[in-house]
């Protein structure tokens, strides 16, 4: 067994009487610390603290005093658990040596206290199976951070589901509204950046103008489904629009609102195009002479686009 001269660390000695709950604090002891070795810190999963204490003695039983020893030295563990010392008084948290070596060192533990109260600890002694060490007498004391004149609150008890004095009709009416102004929003935004990536995806001209690519293409193509997408590439250039992804009706639709003034002068020959092309998609029962028809019908729209074209004074 072996005896170290302990004192309270001189950065806590005016607070050692006015430690809160939880507040780390320090002894620094000097001696020798068997089984130290030669590390700096103290592996404390072997090590326990214990000191002299009396608790109630119960019914028909003497009093216990001290823990049991065994050659002289209290066993670690040796007494049940409703007998051991309340190790919420004091904790260590961390041994380091200071300075030396482990025969005759500076020893620093920094401890926590949890239990409010003035404590006088007796005889502590820090244990392991294979050594002993006496601290002597330690004395602090631990105060409650709550304050006397402030009682704890009780929490506030469960406060049960909100009422509205708003009916929820109204409020699936409003969300609705909501709902229907964002997508009034985000819809035309969406639409200009799909019409935009449409417009890319056109092919180059060959041509300088649209007229003069539509021209060259009639006189290649051989089936309903080039004329058809001929034609449509030819409106998507010339009307800047879609016309390829769009609809028939869509198309006619839009010729209405870009050439509002024009548009009963050429719309006629133009849906008539239009609705013949789709029902030889949809047949595919055309011979050469309806296909040389229809690309003379195109021709005369292409003439009559030129002489407006011509009027306006634009190419």
């Amino acid at each position: 067994m072996s005896e170290l001269k302990c004192g309270v660390s001189t950065e806590f000695a005016s607070q050692i009487n006015d430690l809160t709950v939880g507040q780390v604090f320090a002894y620094r002891c000097q001696g020798s610390w068997p089984g130290f070795g030669e590390q700096d810190k103290l592996d404390l999963s072997a090590w326990e603290l214990t000191h002299d204490f009396k608790k109630p003695e119960a019914q028909g039983a003497p009093a216990v005093g001290g823990t049991p020893e065994v050659n002289g030295a209290p066993a670690m563990g040796g007494l049940p658990e409703d007998q051991k010392p309340d190790p919420y008084i004091l904790k260590v948290l961390q041994v380091q040596r200071l300075e030396g070596t482990a025969d005759d060192g500076v020893f620093e533990l920094q401890v926590v206290g949890y239990r409010v109260g003035n404590h006088q600890m007796k005889a502590v002694q820090f244990l392991s199976k294979e050594s002993s060490l006496v601290l002597g007498d330690l004395s602090f004391t631990v105060k409650s951070v709550q304050k006397s004149e402030e009682p704890i609150q009780e929490p506030f008890g469960a406060m049960g589901p909100l009422s509205l004095s708003v009916p929820w009709s109204m409020v699936a009416l409003l969300f609705a509204i909501f709902i229907a102004a964002l997508a009034g929003i985000l819809f035309p935004v969406f639409q200009r950046r799909k019409r935009k990536r449409w417009m890319a995806e056109l092919p180059p001209l060959r041509q300088s103008q649209p007229e003069q690519e539509l021209y060259r293409a009639l006189r290649h193509d051989k089936k309903i489904q080039d004329i058809n997408t001929s034609f449509r590439l030819f409106l998507a250039r010339k009307f800047q629009m879609p016309a390829h992804r769009l609809s028939t009706a869509q198309v006619l639709r839009e010729l209405k609102l870009k050439e509002s003034s024009r548009a009963q002068i050429y719309e006629a020959p133009l849906k008539e195009i239009l609705y013949e092309l789709d029902r030889g998609l949809a047949t595919s029962e055309m011979n050469e002479a309806d296909l040389e028809s229809l690309r003379s019908r195109v021709r005369k729209v292409l003439d009559l686009l030129d002489r407006q074209n011509a009027l306006r004074g634009t190419p």
